[in-house]
């Protein structure tokens, strides 16, 4: 590695980074690391509802990502690219699993989802605005979406959650845009009915109590 390849390339443009990652810069690797592992490990975190799982399916993501950088043609954005591998990698997983249910979200630890159960969070994410949800926890949020079939859960995430366009979404999935836009509806149904149904029963539980 050149010195001064080294020294200049966090100043680089994305395709300069991959560009120089293609040809082994390791400092370029780094770089693009860095800069999206975060949102991919979000996304899984989100998709699966295991921190570890989403860790080991990060890893195994960036891994196939640098392994076939060389086949990436620029003919989508880079992140498109990447979340593609996320969503094969994903799928692979949900096989593996389909024998076990999905971890619920309660069962993890405080630090991660920042706050406990009682916590009434404030979902500031369009999820919120666009159900009409009333105030509601992070926990009984995520447990719901682990709920909806990967099919649906998949565009909503993308969706409401990473701020993807359905052209993008689209492109990910390999399937066409109504479609796309089809299965994000009957997930916010379907996540606004479980929601509800949990707001009630927790009412009623309350005002058992109270009397």
């Amino acid at each position: 590695m050149k010195p001064s390849m080294f020294r200049q390339v966090g100043n680089q443009s994305d395709d300069e980074l991959i560009s120089l990652a293609k040809s082994g810069d390791e400092e370029a690797i780094a770089q693009i690391f860095e800069k999206y592992h975060l949102k991919i490990y979000s996304f899984l975190y989100r998709a699966t509802g295991s921190q570890e799982d989403a860790e080991d399916l990060c890893q195994e993501v960036f891994l196939l990502v640098f392994k076939n950088l060389s086949s990436f043609r620029n003919e989508s954005k880079f992140l498109t690219w990447v979340y593609r591998i996320a969503i094969n990698r994903f799928r692979d997983y949900i096989r593996r699993e389909k024998q076990r249910p999905l971890p619920m979200l309660s069962d993890i630890g405080e630090d991660v989802l920042t706050g406990d159960e009682d916590t009434r969070a404030t979902i500031s994410s369009p999820l919120r605005d666009d159900l009409s949800l009333e105030v509601t926890t992070v926990v009984d949020l995520r447990n719901s979406l682990q709920k909806i079939d990967p099919k649906y859960r998949l565009p909503l995430l993308l969706n409401a959650l990473e701020g993807m366009p359905y052209e993008d979404i689209a492109r990910i999935l390999r399937i066409p845009i109504g479609t796309v836009k089809s299965r994000i509806f009957r997930a916010r149904l379907m996540l606004a009915e479980m929601l509800a149904e949990k707001n009630t029963k927790k009412n009623n539980k309350e005002q058992s109590e109270f009397f």
